[in-house]
Order: structure tokens, then C-alpha cells, then sequence
């Protein structure tokens, strides 16, 4: 079994592209991943109050930039060696803007609940968790409830008005 952790990022389009990310972790070492992520953090004096974010630049106030990098690259390393894969929807921005704000983040939901299933059937997997980071920019809980229920293409033709 899998487990779908995703999550976008600038979505207000203040960088250039709109991106939407899903690691695809295997049940069975999420918590040998966990651990040696904790160890990484720890080795790295990474204070426990603030979030670990890829972003160099979300570092926390003073903190090593040598040393964000080296944490990043060691939880690269590690989900690498333990199986997971990453799925990523990247759009420009110059491309999203003719869209309404609600449809690019369904667009980019869509493409990666999609990947997560093509994923699992091409790994001969039964099933999996899809986790997203909570959003009310599009009514979340709602269309993730009617896509699970209608199914992913389902729900988009109803958002099309077919």
C-alpha cells in the first residue's frame, strides 16, 4: 500500500510557475523514513519550533544555510532508498491566469490523484492514501468527497457542465 502526501506551491503566482507536488511513499518504511528524517534534524541543530520547508529561504532566522541544504539533500537521499517516488504538475502562470483560481488547483488535484492511480496499478498495488494539504481556496473537503464518490473524471465533467 501507498500513502499520497501533496501540497502546492504559489499559487498567488508571485514566482512563474504554479506547482503541485505528490510523494508517493511506501506503507511499509514511512516510519524507517520518519526516523532518519528525526535523526537528520537532530544531527542539524534544526530547532523543533519551525517547519522544515524546501525553500533555503524559509530557513529560520540565523540557521545555516550549509546546513538546510545538507538536511534537504540527506531526506532526498533517504526517500530515495526507501522507495518513495515524486509526482509533480507544474504550469506556468502565464498559462494558469486564463483560468479561474478554483480550476487550476482542481486541475492540478486531478493530475495527481490520476498519477497516484496509474502509479499503484503499474506496482500492482490494491490501494492507497491520498492526504492533501487542507486549502478552502476551492471548497476542498466538498470536491474531494465527490471526486472519491464519482470518481476523478467524473467530477471534472461536472465541473464542465457536461
Amino acid at each position: 500500500m501507498y500513502l499520497m502526501v501533496a501540497d502546492e506551491a504559489d499559487q498567488d503566482g508571485s514566482k512563474e510557475f504554479l506547482v503541485y507536488t505528490g510523494v508517493f511513499f511506501p506503507l511499509r518504511n514511512v516510519q524507517s523514513l520518519s526516523d532518519e528524517v528525526a535523526s537528520l534534524l537532530e544531527e542539524n541543530e534544526f530547532p523543533s519550533e519551525h517547519d522544515l520547508k524546501f525553500s533555503t529561504g524559509s530557513s529560520p532566522k540565523g540557521y545555516s544555510g550549509r546546513k538546510h541544504t545538507a538536511i534537504k539533500n540527506g531526506i532526498l537521499s533517504s526517500a530515495a532508498k526507501h522507495g518513495c517516488k515524486i509526482c509533480c504538475y507544474v504550469v506556468p502562470h502565464v498559462i494558469a491566469k486564463r483560468q479561474p483560481h478554483e480550476k487550476k488547483l482542481k486541475f492540478g488535484v486531478n493530475t495527481l490523484l490520476y498519477k497516484f492511480e496509474q502509479f499503484m496499478f503499474e506496482q500492482n498495488v490494491d490501494g492507497g492514501v491520498a492526504l492533501f494539504d487542507k486549502s478552502e481556496d476551492y471548497k476542498q473537503k466538498t470536491y474531494l468527497k465527490d471526486a472519491f464518490k464519482l470518481g476523478i473524471w467524473s467530477e471534472q465533467k461536472k465541473q464542465e457542465g457536461n
